[in-house]
């Protein structure tokens, strides 16, 4: 007689998961066109590993699922056997995005993730490789039925977009700076929240100051990481450096010239007639006869002049009331 190898693979995927021990196969084989049908019995171990629980550790307080870029997220998923759901406590699984873990003897394969830069991670269960001892072998099961949700982080952050409606302004005044254009990197949605700056948005001396976001407050997602434009803006004012009259002394009637030449404060340049207008009040025994009268830009001398004549002897002071810039 002679004997033949025979090597039988039995698919188990339709199984029911806690049936395992004694199952019965049939094969046939045809020898010299004579069918011989022979019963044979074979043992299969079945199993599958559930995978019936997560874990995410060091949340966003108030949004889970979106946390500041550069930061380190922790989470767990937890292994139980079909058959009677006690903890898995050796083995392995491999998770999306970071390969293969151990699992721990009460059933968790946790592990970190982070990301430096706004993106988004769903973590599933790919493949599992659990132990077991059989006839003092060790094999290993595969199959598994993963019932705990995947796990989705968004790393985000906030980009701060400062915009000014006027980059000179007086002093003793506050800056107009809005931040709507702000947004959420990761999917470019409108910030909802408000950012703090650098430095007041006041300020009672003339100098330039720049500004940028310091920190943000998040309403929505609690996130904390943002970048920021810088924006400046000068603090300056109007400096009169010079002036007189044409003659300092002069008979009544007869028209004289007042000129005044006025300096940006914060740089010293001359300010000119196509930025503005000087006004200036005359007074008389220190009574206001005329008030906030337009003077006029001579470009060929570089000052503001205005011609002024009275029928009445007297003093009269010349004086700068206000600028229009």
């Amino acid at each position: 007689g002679y004997s033949t190898r025979i090597t039988i693979t039995v698919n188990t995927t339709n199984l029911d998961p806690c049936l395992e021990g004694v199952h019965v196969g049939e094969i046939s084989v045809e020898a010299n066109g004579t069918i011989l049908r022979w019963a044979i019995v074979i043992e299969v171990k079945v199993g599958h590993i559930i995978i019936d629980d997560l874990l995410t550790l060091n949340p966003c307080a108030l949004a889970p699922d979106r946390c500041n870029v550069g930061s380190t997220q922790y989470y767990g998923f937890h292994g139980v056997w079909a058959h009677n759901r006690s903890d898995v406590t050796a083995g392995e699984v491999k998770i999306s995005y970071v390969s293969w873990k151990k699992v721990s003897e009460t059933g968790w394969a946790n592990f970190n993730y982070t990301l430096p830069d706004p993106g988004k991670k769903t973590f599933g269960i790919e493949d599992v490789k659990i132990p077991f001892e059989y006839k003092n072998q060790t094999h290993y099961i595969t199959s598994f039925i993963q019932e705990a949700s995947t796990l989705t982080t968004i790393w985000d952050r906030v980009n701060i977009i400062l915009n000014i409606a006027d980059d000179r302004i007086d002093v003793c005044s506050q800056a107009d700076i809005s931040w709507n254009a702000s947004v959420y990197e990761y999917d470019g949605s409108v910030f909802e929240g408000y950012p703090l700056f650098n430095d007041t948005l006041y300020h009672d001396t003339v100098g330039k100051r720049c500004i940028n976001a310091s920190s943000i407050v998040d309403t929505k997602y609690n996130l904390k990481a943002f970048r920021s434009n810088v924006i400046c803006c000068i603090w300056d004012r109007i400096k009169i450096i010079g002036g007189g009259v044409s003659q300092s002394q002069t008979n009544v009637g007869q028209t004289e010239t007042v000129w005044f030449i006025g300096v940006y404060e914060y740089d010293n340049d001359l300010f000119k007639g196509i930025m503005g207008k000087l006004f200036l009040s005359v007074s008389e025994n220190m009574h206001v006869i005329i008030s906030d009268d337009p003077m006029n830009w001579s470009s060929e001398k570089d000052v503001w002049a205005g011609d002024y004549s009275f029928k009445t002897a007297g003093t009269r002071t010349f004086k700068i009331s206000r600028v229009f810039d």
